[in-house]
């Protein structure tokens, strides 16, 4: 304001003739500076509060649009959330929680927090939130919802505290679905087992009381054949040697199923085994046959593994037999076991032959059940060999599968865990350190 003064008192001194102001002027100048003053004074106060109210204007629309912005999340996320006072009062839940529960909208506020969890009956009149977050932050709680229907909620807990407000918050997820599922598969789990162990228990007195008597079967067959010989004609000799060789194959059927059945959960205690002592019991089991077929078999230096000692021995003596079993006519056969590493912890087995082969089509179906490639009398087998084998793979945690071409030879390969303690981790090769078994004592 004294600038604006200051002007007009020196514009009317260069107005005045003597260059002096008259004292009513400078009154009036006095009155019209502060009159202009408070002129710009109203209109900047104005412009403030215009300012302030603009201020104002812009946070709540900012507030509004951060509250619908909750609302929505709120309202729309999957999980239920519930929040409550420090009495543990529900202030409000969002729709997930109503249709958790099957609770009518707003009929839980007001509610206490547990009332949801545990009903009526464990609500005290009064109850800290130290008691709330005891009893109910426990990860995964069981409640009832409107209809009855059993729910296994997982909940975490948390605090919404600022300046005026004190609130705390429970986020529940709906296991129900998924834990209802994992008890199903246990059940279903327990009657597998249970019928596995039934399967198990068949097959082993059917086997037993079945293989007397085919015994006396091929015994009287067997004396018929030395007694009769040649006195009731040549029908009657072709006749009994049919009653003899399927009466023999039966028993071998009825053995190998046996013996399929209680390779089960008899190979769950793994622990490291010795490859190659496996490998010299099988040997020594098939010392006749490796002897009437002239095979030349060589091993190389195998690793130790984690299977078990006997149904690993049963593995290599079902796998050597087969090559045996299906040797070529035209040349001596040579088969060579060694092993190979697969990748960091276990390794690849080969049993490699120069047999008949095995045509591609039937690769996955010699390892069924029953299912021989031939089911001629003179074919040899039963169809259970190399079922045994995969069961006896997959029950180490390992894969089997055949490599063939016809006429020239064949692979079984096979996976196995290596040892925890393997000293003689290698790499292993067919031609190294491999040495002939052929001749066994």
């Amino acid at each position: 304001m004294h600038k604006l003064l200051e002007k007009q008192l020196r514009q009317a001194s260069r107005n005045s003739a003597n260059g002096t102001v008259d004292i009513n002027v400078l009154i009036d100048l006095v009155d019209q500076a502060y009159c202009q003053n408070d002129t710009d004074m109203r209109r900047e106060k104005r412009s403030n509060v215009e300012t302030e109210k603009d201020l104002v204007k812009a946070y709540d629309m900012l507030k509004l649009n951060a509250d619908e912005q909750f609302k929505k999340i709120f309202e729309t996320v999957s999980d239920g959330i519930i929040l409550f006072d420090k009495n543990g009062k529900i202030v409000t839940a969002n729709n997930a929680i109503y249709k958790m529960f099957l609770h009518k909208k707003p009929s839980l506020n007001g509610r206490h927090v547990k009332f949801l969890f545990c009903g009526n009956e464990c609500v005290k009149e009064s109850c800290s939130l130290v008691d709330i977050k005891y009893c109910m932050d426990r990860g995964i709680v069981t409640a009832e919802s409107m209809d009855g229907k059993k729910l296994h909620l997982s909940l975490s807990y948390g605090s919404l505290i600022s300046v005026g407000t004190e609130l705390y918050f429970y986020i529940v997820s709906n296991l129900t679905e998924v834990i209802e599922r994992e008890i199903m598969l246990e059940d279903a789990n327990i009657l597998l087992m249970q019928s596995n162990e039934d399967l198990r228990q068949f097959a082993y007195v059917a086997s037993h009381d079945l293989q007397t008597p085919l015994r006396n079967i091929v015994s009287y067959s067997q004396l018929l054949a030395r007694r009769f010989s040649g006195k009731f004609g040549s029908d009657a000799d072709e006749f009994i040697n049919f009653i003899v060789n399927y009466s023999k194959q039966m028993s071998s059927l009825i053995g190998g199923l046996l013996e399929y059945a209680q390779t089960s959960d008899q190979c769950k205690m793994l622990q490291p085994t010795c490859a190659d002592q496996a490998v010299s019991a099988a040997l020594a089991n098939l010392k006749l046959e490796i002897e009437e077929s002239g095979a030349d078999i060589h091993v190389g230096q195998l690793p130790d593994v984690m299977a078990e000692k006997l149904y690993l021995t049963s593995l290599f003596h079902n796998l050597i037999d087969n090559s045996i079993k299906y040797r070529s006519n035209d040349r001596d056969l040579i088969v060579r076991i060694y092993a190979q590493r697969k990748d960091g912890n276990s390794y690849q087995f080969v049993i490699e032959d120069n047999g008949t082969g095995i045509d591609s089509q039937y690769f996955d179906k010699i390892f069924i059940m029953f299912q021989r490639l031939s089911t001629s009398l003179e074919s040899p087998g039963i169809g259970i060999g190399l079922a045994i084998c995969r069961r006896i793979v997959h029950r180490f945690g390992g894969d089997i599968w055949v490599e063939s071409t016809p006429n020239v030879g064949t692979k079984f390969l096979f996976t196995l865990r290596e040892a925890a303690d393997n000293s003689s981790a290698k790499h292993f090769s067919p031609d190294e350190e491999s040495r002939p078994r052929s001749a066994l004592k």
